[in-house]
């Protein structure tokens, strides 16, 4: 597909240099159009997400949207928390500002990922962050059937051959409504050069990050159903089974403290369980700097 410079300035309605400013901020994020002579063309044909395909493809309520270009979909959802009903769903083809924890940022090319944030509701202030390996769990069931294999790496990720495949933000607001809550996942849909992780994907498949969007949207609603009544208890055989780091010896930094062990589980209040010289240690939260 090509398409002459100046016939998408006038289908665009745009200047010769605005849309030459456009095509320089997209390359830099992923070189997908190429310039030759008079001419645009595409590097190579994109597995868009359609809207109104993935609104018509999951359950329970909600809405769905999909922007071209968001700076952080979780950021725009959290400043929506008043206003959004439980289920709603937003997802951008460009991610500019995309965050991970610990101030990391997560962006994919064109086509290639998925970046979408759910938001939910729950009626009291409670604690959200075991939501995220319970989620970590219920997606990793629900994508075995694309990429059979998949572990839960506490506390968010999701591992596939040892590569990272998918991340876990969980945002919150409290309010007069109770708790906001904002699920983000990021998920590698299809290899990209020179990114490192896992990828469902090698190479891209007419519909399939529809197919991985509506998957991940159904599994999230249900998960978050499930969770507001019973904690992490419907998905604690599911979390063990996936476990990644159990039997492994690990070293997490907890807030600037490094405690070393070996990985024993995932308690039922969502704590990687540590075991160093007969002693048993729960951490509520850290981030894994080696296994």
């Amino acid at each position: 597909m090509s398409m002459d410079f100046k016939e998408a300035c006038d289908a665009l309605s745009v200047s010769g240099d605005a849309l030459e400013g456009a095509v320089l901020d997209i390359n830099s994020i992923d070189p997908i159009i190429l310039r030759r002579g008079d001419r645009l063309a595409l590097s190579r044909d994109p597995d868009l997400l359609d809207a109104q395909e993935i609104f018509k493809g999951v359950h329970g309520r909600g809405r769905v949207e999909v922007l071209d270009v968001a700076g952080s979909t979780n950021t725009i959802m959290l400043a929506n928390a008043a206003n959004a009903v439980p289920g709603d769903v937003l997802m951008a083809e460009i991610q500019t500002a995309g965050r991970g924890r610990r101030g990391n940022r997560w962006h994919s090319g064109i086509g290639r990922g998925l970046a979408l944030s759910l938001a939910w509701r729950f009626p009291d202030a409670r604690d959200i962050s075991p939501l995220a390996v319970a989620a970590g769990a219920a997606v990793a069931r629900v994508l075995d059937g694309m990429c059979p294999g998949i572990m839960v790496k506490w506390p968010n990720d999701l591992v596939l051959s040892g590569g990272k495949l998918a991340g876990i933000l969980i945002e919150t607001e409290e309010g007069a409504f109770g708790t906001a809550a904002v699920i983000g996942i990021g998920v590698n849909v299809y290899e990209a050069p020179g990114q490192a992780g896992a990828f469902i994907a090698s190479k891209p498949v007419r519909g399939l990050r529809n197919e991985v969007a509506c998957a991940v949207i159904d599994v999230l609603r249900g998960c978050c159903k499930s969770y507001a009544g019973e904690g992490l208890a419907p998905f604690m055989d599911e979390i063990a089974r996936r476990d990644f780091l159990k039997g492994r010896s690990v070293e997490v930094d907890d807030g600037g403290r490094r405690i070393c062990g070996s990985a024993a589980g995932i308690s039922s209040e969502g704590c990687l369980i540590l075991e160093k010289d007969g002693r048993t240690q729960a951490l509520r939260s850290g981030h894994v700097v080696s296994f």
